[in-house]
């Protein structure tokens, strides 16, 4: 997965600290969508 470092930096307003927590949430959100995703390509659910 990418992350534009850059992006972030601008939306962030150089805050690290906003950087660092926005990261955060973004990993464990995707890692849980991630996790869905490959639960219902196992049981066959497209949909």
């Amino acid at each position: 997965m990418a992350i534009d470092l850059e992006y972030l930096s601008q939306l962030s307003d150089g805050d690290r600290e906003f950087e660092a927590e926005l990261l955060s949430v973004y990993l464990e959100d995707t890692a849980s969508h991630l996790a869905a995703l490959e639960e219902a390509v196992a049981a066959g659910n497209v949909e």
